[in-house]
């Protein structure tokens, strides 16, 4: 979790007052993101580590000062060792971190503009800086105003898993592939659906996993020719 700094002062005293590996996070110019591990020298400067260094780096005192004054020098705050220690932004933050890392194996021809709404840091201290941020609606909620994706959760499941057929799963890569419209379904344990629109205006593709003979039940967004992600309940 990150932790936005505003002086070096407070750099400092996060410094003392926590345990464990100290690092920075920012996004340099190029949009990559930064993380150093941070220390105060001998001197009482302070000064970002070497790499794989445990006692040596180097004094970095104007740059830090830099990054402070433009606003996008964060502190990684270590994460909790388990869930339930979470506040609710912390938690959907963790999930929106997997998810978003999921998201990264879509096939190139759907799905597109998910990745273009996600996480940065500035968004990230916003959801943990937010006192009504008190239950997952709040955070979803809060995450859509400011430009996230609203999340209902981060599950996955594969077409393997539900036994597609081989003829189908061959059908859904050659539509993907081919930026194709594709549709077909099967039973086991649900009513199993798979719907491909990966032309150039929509570049969507789905999974449904609804109760037998019902309208109802789980919905995911298919990121590829056998992974989905969730996506709601109905």
């Amino acid at each position: 979790m990150l932790l936005k700094i505003d002086s070096k002062e407070q750099l400092r005293e996060l410094m003392t007052k926590t345990s464990g590996t100290k690092q920075i996070q920012w996004v340099n110019e190029r949009g990559e993101t930064i993380i150093k591990r941070i220390a105060i020298s001998t001197l009482g400067s302070l000064m970002i580590m070497w790499k794989k260094s445990r006692r040596r780096g180097m004094q970095y005192e104007s740059e830090i000062t830099e990054l402070i004054q433009k606003g996008i020098l964060y502190f990684v705050l270590q994460k909790q060792n388990e869930a339930k220690n979470m506040t609710a932004a912390e938690k959907y933050i963790f999930e929106l971190k997997k998810w978003e890392k999921a998201v990264e194996k879509r096939h190139p021809n759907v799905w597109n503009d998910l990745l273009t709404r996600r996480l940065t840091p500035e968004k990230e201290a916003i959801l943990l800086n937010d006192a009504n941020i008190k239950s997952h609606f709040n955070a979803w909620q809060k995450a859509g105003d400011i430009g996230l994706n609203s999340i209902s959760g981060y599950k996955t499941t594969t077409l393997d898993t539900w036994k597609i057929p081989e003829y189908y799963k061959a059908e859904i890569k050659k539509a993907l592939d081919n930026k194709e419209k594709y549709i077909c379904s099967w039973r086991y344990k649900y009513d199993c659906s798979v719907e491909v629109n990966a032309t150039e205006e929509v570049q969507r593709a789905w999974f449904s996993l609804e109760y037998k003979n019902c309208g109802n039940g789980h919905y995911y967004l298919l990121l590829n020719d056998n992974l989905a992600i969730f996506g709601e309940d109905d």
